[in-house]
C-alpha cells in the first residue's frame, strides 16, 4: 500500500569490524550555526563559548541512541496500546501493511481513497493536498489516528501542517534559540527504560525568561529541540515516542503564561503520536482532585498517558526510567542539570534497563540482530555495527 512508502533509503556501505566507528548521520555541527553566526574571534565571549560547545563534533554525536537500544524491538504490546475501546499505535515505521491490525489497514486504505476524492474536487492546483518533498508517508498515520480516523478533519490537519512545515524548515539556530535550548526550561535529559528520551520543561524557569525572549524565540527554540530528538535519537521501527517530565515548581496551573500554553498545543499539533507519557510534577491538590473527576470521562490509554506526582511520589517513574538517568531533585541518581550548556542533550549514564528487567528478554542478542537486518532491509542499521549513508 502506498502509505507504507517513503521511508528514506538506506545503504549499507561496510560493517564495521574492528571496533566501534563514529558515524555521523545526520547534518555537520557547522550546519547548525546561520550563515551569519561565523565563529566568534573572541572566545571568551558566553555566545561564543556556547557556540563552540555545540559545533564541538563529539559532544553533538554523544547523545545519539545507545548501541543497546538498537538491539530492542518493541513486542506487539508495546507497538499498540489496546486497552481500551480506542486503539492507540506507537511504533508506525518499519511496518509492512500485514503488519497493521485490520481495522488500521481499512481506515488507512479509506484516508487514501478519500484525498484522491478531495483533489478530484479541486479545480485549483494550489488547493489539492500534495505532500511536502521527502515527507514521511507515516505521518499520515499518525495524523489520522489523532483524528481518530477521520479523514476530513485528519487531510485539513495535514493541510495546515504542512504549510507550518514550510516555516519551521526554515528556522535557522540563532543566539536566542541557542539561549534558550541552555537555559532548562526545556531541555533533553537522558532516556527511560525502551531507550525513550526524556524531555523536560521546567515551567518557574520558562516563566523567568518570557520578559527576555519573545514568543517566536520560544516556539522556534521548541521545533529546533523536537527536530533534533526525531533527527537524532530516536530509532524508527523501534523508539519513536519521548516521556515529558514537567516541573510545576512554585507555579499555580492558572498562572501558567498563554505562550507556554500556546507551546504546548503547537507541539502536540505538529509532532503527532511521539508523547508515550506526561509525568508533571507538583500540581496541587486541588487539581490532582479535578483530575481525579476528570479521568473518569476518558479512556484509559488517555489516563495512562498523564501521571500527576508529588514529592513524596517522585519515585513513580522508576517503574520505567532507570534512576541514574533522573536528576536527584525527580527523585533520581545524576547531578541536577545545572550546567550552562544543555543542549545538545546530556547523557547522564549508560545505566537505561531497570534494575528487575532481564536482559535476554529486552534485547536480542548482536549475533540475532545480524541475521535480522540480513533478512529484512526495513531494519535501521545500527551504526556501531555499519556504516551507513543516509541520502534522499
Amino acid at each position: 500500500m502506498d502509505f507504507l512508502l517513503g521511508k528514506k533509503e538506506v545503504k549499507v556501505e561496510e560493517e564495521i569490524t574492528n571496533g566501534v566507528k563514529k558515524i555521523d548521520l545526520s547534518l555537520s555541527p557547522q550546519k547548525l550555526v546561520l550563515d551569519s553566526f561565523e565563529k566568534s574571534k573572541e572566545p571568551e565571549t558566553p555566545f561564543s563559548r556556547m557556540l563552540a560547545h555545540v559545533m564541538n563534533k563529539d559532544i553533538y554525536d554523544k547523545p545519539k541512541p545507545p548501541r543497546e537500544s538498537y538491539f530492542y524491538f518493541p513486542n506487539k504490546e508495546e507497538q499498540v496500546d489496546t486497552e481500551s475501546s480506542k486503539i492507540v499505535r506507537r511504533i508506525f515505521e518499519g511496518n509492512t501493511e500485514d503488519e497493521f491490525l485490520e481495522d488500521e489497514k481499512k481506515h488507512f486504505k479509506q484516508l487514501y481513497i478519500d484525498i484522491d476524492n478531495f483533489n478530484l474536487a479541486k479545480k485549483n492546483a494550489n488547493d489539492l493536498f500534495k505532500e511536502p518533498e521527502n515527507w514521511n508517508k507515516f505521518n499520515n498515520l499518525r495524523f489520522h489516528q489523532a483524528t481518530n480516523y477521520n479523514s476530513k478533519q485528519t487531510i485539513d490537519s495535514l493541510m495546515v501542517h504542512f504549510k507550518w512545515l514550510e516555516k519551521a524548515k526554515k528556522i535557522e539556530y540563532t543566539k536566542n534559540i541557542l539561549e534558550i535550548l541552555n537555559s532548562g526550561c526545556l531541555y533533553v535529559h537522558g532516556r527511560d527504560s525502551k531507550f525513550r528520551p526524556l524531555v523536560v520543561c521546567d515551567v518557574d524557569k520558562f516563566m523567568s525568561l518570557t520578559t527576555t525572549y519573545s514568543n517566536e524565540d520560544f516556539e522556534h527554540a521548541a521545533i529546533k529541540l523536537c527536530d533534533y530528538i526525531i533527527e537524532k535519537l530516536l530509532v524508527p521501527g523501534q523508539v519513536e515516542n519521548w516521556v515529558l517530565i514537567v516541573n510545576m515548581g512554585n507555579v499555580s496551573v492558572f498562572s501558567i503564561p498563554d505562550n507556554l500554553k500556546n507551546l504546548m498545543t503547537m507541539m502536540q499539533d505538529n509532532y503527532r503520536a511521539r508523547l508515550y507519557r506526561s509525568y508533571i510534577i507538583g500540581m496541587s491538590t486541588f487539581m490532582t482532585f479535578l483530575w481525579n473527576i476528570i479521568k473518569l470521562f476518558l479512556d484509559a490509554v488517555t489516563v495512562k498517558k498523564f501521571v500527576f506526582l508529588k514529592e513524596s511520589t517522585l519515585n513513580t517513574m522508576h517503574s520505567i526510567i532507570n534512576p541514574d538517568q533522573l536528576e536527584k531533585r525527580f527523585g533520581g541518581n545524576a547531578e541536577n542539570a545545572k550546567d550552562k550548556y544543555l543542549f545538545p542533550p546530556i547523557v547522564p549514564s549508560e545505566n537505561y534497563l531497570l534494575k528487575s528487567d532481564v536482559v535476554h528478554k529486552v534485547l536480542i542478542s548482536d549475533k540475532e540482530y545480524r541475521v535480522l537486518v540480513q533478512k529484512d532491509s526495513r531494519v535501521t542499521k545500527s551504526p556501531y555495527i555499519y556504516k551507513v549513508f543516509f541520502y534522499d
